[in-house]
């Protein structure tokens, strides 16, 4: 349906563009902290439109986008260098399986179910916690404390309310 409107694009190119779309915004929706996912959504989708309006060749796609997963997951997931480092080691595996699966003539669809499988092996690696049943400080002594433990509360009672 899209490739009428984009007629300049490959039917290839605009499939894997939909599904790093997809999957990206899975991330973000699956992330509970919602601050700057609205610039890291629009972020990924201009990215993304850059490289179909641009008619970036398949293979360049082919290793941008497994950085562009990386990249999200990076900053959604992890908060030490190690699991970053583990999942760039994982996006690095699939990207070499999509290349084995290619050379030896299992085709695109072999490839990225290849690619996929292996991506979905990135829940085993320890994510960060985000604690949202934060015992409120103690009262405080000047306006400015007061002020500041007031928003710190309610940001905590919306955190909760999602």
């Amino acid at each position: 349906l899209l490739s009428q409107w984009l007629s300049g694009v490959s039917n290839a190119r605009l499939n894997l563009s939909i599904i790093l779309l997809l999957y990206v915004g899975f991330l973000i929706r699956q992330n509970r902290l919602r601050a700057g996912a609205i610039t890291l959504m629009a972020f990924d989708l201009g990215v993304i439109v850059i490289c179909l309006l641009a008619e970036t060749r398949l293979s360049t796609l082919l290793w941008l986008y497994p950085v562009i997963m990386w990249l999200n997951r990076s900053l959604l997931r992890y908060s030490g260098f190690v699991p970053v480092f583990v999942d760039l080691g994982l996006c690095l595996l699939g990207i070499g399986a999509v290349l084995w699966a290619v050379n030896n003539d299992h085709g695109v669809t072999t490839a990225l179910w290849c690619f996929l499988l292996l991506q979905a092996l990135h829940i085993l690696i320890p994510c960060k916690t985000v604690r949202y049943d934060a015992k409120p400080a103690p009262p405080a002594d000047d306006n400015f404390d007061r002020a500041l433990q007031s928003a710190e509360n309610a940001l905590q009672q919306l955190l909760r309310s999602r």
